[in-house]
């Protein structure tokens, strides 16, 4: 889910560069507000099924992954005054790690599957490492762009082991446990701009921050470790298996609903604010907007996660994307003001449980590797992150920005018919039989 991050685009001259990662104004409050009610939720109510060392390595493992993909768009300023970058220069930089990152997702599911998730993930930890602190020596462009490509790396192997290794040890509350893991990436997101923010206004420079940064892979490969790592039974599948993965109609079906998902997501907190400037109010300020979208979807992956193992995994995706249907035809019916706003607020709220849920729904349901289907998985969220939002800020230099409530709405039917698909397959089947039935008694 989270490589596409680094696509995150705005209009720079009305072409799409690249975007603070959340367009979060960081501040310890919102740092706070994003931690009470999760953390006490998590510790104090919760009895894992796993074990609760190895389900907090990988809840640490998270915030690392959220903190480092998020730690170079609040120092990019301080960086381009030192290393005298350009705003092309800068978004390559952003490009080099999604780069990285993809190359490890396209190669990595299949790794981890062979040699097993940990040391798949304690050489991830070290890869990142080493990336940060080349960023934190980097004398010059070619230099800093170089270690962005080692990050990526690092990081597109925290995003496949660490979510494989979650469905590799979870089974009843799947549906909770991923969830609950991907709130906190968001946590780690919000708490690295706050940390620059602090480190820049207290005399530090930015490569402080990259330092800081670094110990963070280190703390998770020292914490997972010495973890005893229950190596799935279908993590060594048979080769028979993988080959014919691929002609799995559920893994398309799967992959596009990722893929949509990713598109929808990305472009609502690329592109809110752009809207919101053309046609909001000066109350709440547009920075906000993206804030209130992101807040709004990482909170409700708790929610989602107390609720998704109860209703059925199928059912809970199939209602989130109707809700996402609907307030999308809602904001497209009436594009103003507080009618934005809460549109806004439902759409983060129905997609935040959708991206862990597929998850798990896709390694429960495809035969094969868990590293290997999440690993497909996330390269469907990547070029969705990546086309989609590029398609609406080309389609808006057109039409302006103003097509955005449209777009958001038809993703959403495409999203909900492609879960609905066997269902909606199966009434028109039945309803077919029906009608031939009646044509021959009459």
């Amino acid at each position: 889910m989270h490589i596409y991050a680094f696509l995150c685009l705005t209009s720079i001259k009305k072409f799409p560069i690249f975007y603070h990662r959340f367009g979060i104004v960081p501040t310890t409050s919102t740092l706070g507000f994003m931690i009470h009610p999760g953390l006490l939720l998590i510790f104090f109510t919760w009895s894992p099924q796993m074990p609760r060392p190895l389900l907090f390595s990988q809840f640490l493992g998270f915030i690392t992954l959220g903190f480092t993909l998020s730690i170079m768009s609040p120092l990019i300023e301080s960086i381009r005054s030192d290393i005298h970058m350009n705003y092309t220069q800068s978004g390559m930089i952003l490009t080099g790690q999604f780069l990285g990152a993809l190359l490890t997702v396209m190669a990595g599911g299949y790794i981890a599957d062979r040699i097993g998730k940990k040391p798949f993930l304690i050489a991830g930890s070290i890869i990142i490492t080493a990336g940060l602190a080349g960023c934190a020596v980097a004398p010059s462009f070619p230099v800093l762009m170089t270690a962005c490509l080692v990050i990526g790396v690092g990081a597109g192997a925290y995003e496949v082991g660490i979510n494989a290794l979650m469905a590799d040890n979870t089974e009843s509350e799947s549906g909770r446990t991923m969830n609950f893991l991907h709130f906190f990436f968001g946590f780690g997101a919000i708490a690295a701009p706050v940390l620059a923010t602090f480190i820049l206004t207290h005399g530090a420079t930015w490569r402080t921050a990259f330092i800081f940064a670094a110990f963070l892979p280190v703390a998770y490969a020292l914490f997972l470790a010495p973890q005893k790592v229950k190596r799935g039974t279908r993590s060594v599948a048979d080769d028979k298996s993988g080959s014919s993965m691929l002609s799995n109609k559920s893994l398309w079906l799967f992959g596009i609903v990722i893929l949509v998902y990713v598109g929808i997501e990305t472009s609502t907190y690329s592109w809110i604010t752009s809207y919101w400037k053309k046609t909001g109010t000066d109350f709440p300020p547009q920075s906000a907007m993206a804030s209130i979208f992101w807040i709004t979807l990482t909170i409700g992956r708790i929610v989602c996660g107390l609720i998704t193992d109860r209703i059925g995994l199928i059912r809970f995706i199939a209602a989130s994307s109707i809700l996402t249907l609907c307030a999308g035809i809602v904001w497209t019916i009436f594009p103003y003001g507080w009618v934005t706003i809460s549109c806004v607020f439902v759409i983060g709220f129905s997609l935040s449980g959708i991206y862990p849920t597929m998850m798990v729904i896709s390694t429960q349901r495809i035969r094969g590797g868990t590293g290997t289907i999440v690993a497909i998985m996330t390269v469907f969220g990547s070029i969705g992150g990546f086309f989609i939002p590029m398609i609406i800020g080309r389609t808006a230099d057109s039409h302006g920005i103003t097509i955005l409530p449209p777009a958001i709405a038809i993703l959403a039917f495409i999203m909900s018919a492609t879960i609905n698909a066997n269902g909606i397959y199966s009434w028109l089947k039945s309803f077919s039989g029906k009608t031939v039935e009646g044509n021959a008694e009459e």
